[in-house]
């Protein structure tokens, strides 16, 4: 039953990229809004269909419990709890779920008590049910004070359907935390509960009140959620602004990670905790702030925009971001066949190579536009986050397709061709509003951007000159002689576009004064990581006037200071950099099977952060780098497929006959390696 609704979930939703495709509309298309509306109402049903078969199933479940243990002895409501409430569960999520009873006897409790427990063994027995959430004491003890105690990870059970797990956060069952805190209760003992325990229960990370707060019916009486629903809002309404406003404090305080990516990432995104989260919380807490009690997260958008908490036009917006977040969460379960939520906007490889690796798949979204439609939205309700306690979201827009946004998105995503198109737009909108001589911060950081942007595509001699306007118009702005952070990055900058024009010398004076004005203004012993890439790139520049000791001096202190920022065992891009810097210095000190392990590492690190099989630049430049070192170990075979794996990424990143210098780059290594195995 669960593959059959899965399996129509699936085709439903491609029909659904068919007939309503906003994405392959302009932003000033007269007719987008129509067809985001289409695609939001057909997700809407989609998610509704997907509550009506899990509910389906769940009473199913029961029923068959019950035929073993006999009628209940009294009236009862099982309430679905977390994204079975908001009408956002997908065919893979937890069961998160508390049971109402008409009276509270040892016997009406004991037989709820052992239905749960038979209900359990069942949903274990679909075989989707992690162990550590099940909390076995031997395996895993939530309790207990050693980190040794929490010692297992599942990595074999694929997670699905199965109950929210015994970890001390979760417990989203009816045994709760035993008996100390049972959640098989009559309404008014359930909201009791929520009164007493408030406070106490929302520091204690235990969140029974956010999650109480908002019920469905799966299974019995309808009556029973009404008189708790009554009784809950009663509470609220007598209480003011107080529980409301707690809760959304705390949901927010907890979350906050969600709420600081403003723009996606190369890495790979966590699709529940970046996306899908961060939409459901935000309309969830404004909702709570606004005396509004959040149901399923449409009717709740409805709601707000029913009672003047937002306009039509945020409504719309709002209603937009929610089912993207909602869909990309879904299709990411669904690519993965279960709670995988590793998700990419860039491009993916082959899943095999010819030095026999097996690369791990993740969900690669069929079209960036999605993604970037999502963050027009995401990023100014992000801003308006930090406010929402006190302003009013009269005056707000959640709408920015702005040109500034647009290039920070396209960056991320690789796109380097459209983001440099975005900042040359912006840049000349700039000069025709206030004039070619006009001075501003924010034309200074757009001039430096196309530089970067202009690098990216190989533009080195843009490159420069755009850096040097950029430096000029700072220290115009901060004073010559200023130390800013400003001013050194460009420094830094024009160190890289000098190496890049093969002038060695000049790119070491220009590292060194943005690396003396770093420690000017962090401290000349912090651990900082604009200080540890000023001596990355010293360490590089370094490399190329020959001096290999002191490039490598430079790139061990680089290392030493991002390990002890990002942490000794932390996959980051900056540590993972580190590593590759050092094998390139490293080469002509004579240890080629060092070399070959710091490429090793860094390419294992960019695959951890990036995705194992996605087109990135980083993982390019690993791949070639192993290719060169495995020529020096004498292993031809094995450097021609690093070398052709780096040029497949390259050219899918770049373009299959773009004229490129990291292409250039990878076709004269592999031309270098075939004839070395030729040979």
């Amino acid at each position: 039953m669960l593959k059959d609704d899965r399996h129509q979930i699936a085709k439903e939703i491609e029909e659904i990229e068919q007939q309503a495709d906003p994405y392959c509309l302009d932003d000033d298309d007269p007719n987008i809004i129509e067809v985001e509306m289409k695609r939001v109402e057909a997700i809407k049903v989609l998610f509704q269909t997907i509550l009506h078969q899990r509910t389906s199933f769940i009473v199913n479940i029961i029923d068959e419990c019950m035929e073993v243990m006999g009628h209940p002895p009294c009236k009862y409501s099982m309430i679905g709890l977390g994204s079975q409430a908001t009408g956002l569960v997908t065919p893979y999520s937890d069961l998160e779920f508390a049971i109402l009873i008409e009276k509270e006897t040892d016997n009406n409790v004991t037989y709820f008590r052992n239905l749960t427990h038979f209900l359990h063994l069942k949903v274990i027995n679909l075989g989707e049910t992690i162990l550590p959430a099940m909390g076995i004491r031997s395996l895993n003890d939530f309790h207990s004070d050693d980190p040794l105690g929490n010692w297992y990870y599942d990595s074999v059970t694929p997670r699905g359907f199965s109950f929210d797990g015994a970890m001390p956060h979760a417990c989203k069952t009816p045994l709760g935390r035993g008996k100390t805190c049972e959640l098989i209760r009559t309404p008014s003992n359930m909201v009791k509960l929520l009164e007493d325990n408030v406070t106490f229960y929302l520091k204690k990370g235990y969140h029974l009140v956010s999650v109480l707060g908002n019920v469905s019916l799966i299974a019995g009486e309808q009556e029973l959620i009404d008189e708790y629903a009554s009784l809950w809002t009663k509470l609220q309404r007598e209480d003011s602004r107080k529980i409301p406003l707690l809760i959304a404090n705390v949901i927010m305080s907890e979350n906050s990670p969600t709420f600081d990516r403003h723009v996606p990432s190369a890495s790979l995104l966590n699709v529940k905790k970046e996306i899908y989260r961060f939409s459901s919380i935000t309309i969830i807490c404004w909702a709570l702030l606004h005396k509004i009690q959040p149901t399923t997260i449409w009717d709740t958008i409805e709601e707000m925009h029913k009672n003047g908490v937002i306009n039509n036009e945020n409504a719309h917006h709002l209603m937009v971001m929610v089912s993207i977040s909602a869909e990309l969460r879904l299709r990411t379960y669904m690519n993965n066949h279960g709670q995988v939520e590793n998700m990419s906007a860039l491009s993916s490889m082959p899943t095999e190579t010819d030095i026999g690796e097996k690369l791990r798949k993740v969900f690669y979204i069929s079209n960036a536009k999605q993604l970037i439609r999502y963050y027009y939205t995401a990023t100014p309700l992000k801003r308006f986050v930090s406010k929402m306690i006190e302003s009013p979201g009269d005056a707000l827009k959640l709408f920015d397709n702005s040109l500034q946004l647009k290039s920070q998105v396209y960056d991320s995503l690789c796109d380097y061709s459209n983001s440099k198109a975005c900042l040359e737009e912006l840049l000349q909108n700039y000069r025709t509003r206030f004039g070619k001589a006009f001075i501003h911060a924010d034309i200074a950081r757009t001039l430096s951007d196309l530089a970067i942007a202009c690098r990216n595509i190989g533009d080195h001699n843009n490159a420069e000159s755009y850096q040097e306007e950029s430096l000029q118009m700072e220290r115009t702005i901060y004073g010559e002689n200023a130390a800013h952070p400003n001013i050194a990055s460009s420094l830094g900058n024009l160190g890289v576009a000098s190496s890049h024009l093969g002038d060695h010398k000049k790119a070491v004076s220009y590292h060194r004064q943005s690396l003396q004005m770093k420690r000017t203004i962090y401290g000349e012993n912090t651990a900082n990581p604009d200080i540890a890439m000023s001596l990355g790139n010293l360490g590089l520049a370094w490399m190329d006037l020959g001096d290999y000791k002191k490039a490598v001096s430079y790139h061990e202190q680089s290392l030493q200071i991002m390990r002890t920022i990002y942490g000794e065992n932390t996959a980051h891009p900056h540590i993972a950099s580190s590593l590759g810097n050092l094998g390139l210095a490293s080469r002509h000190l004579g240890d080629p099977k060092k070399v070959a392990i710091y490429h090793q590492q860094s390419l294992q690190m960019k695959r951890t952060i990036y995705g194992e099989i996605t087109a990135h630049p980083d993982i390019a430049m690993s791949l070639g780098n192993l290719g060169v070192a495995w020529t020096d170990l004498g292993d031809y075979k094995k450097a021609v497929s690093y070398h052709e794996q780096s040029l497949q990424i390259m050219r899918t990143i770049y373009g299959e006959n773009t004229a490129h210098p990291h292409i250039a780059s990878s076709l004269n290594n592999l031309g270098l390696a075939w004839t070395d195995l030729v040979n």
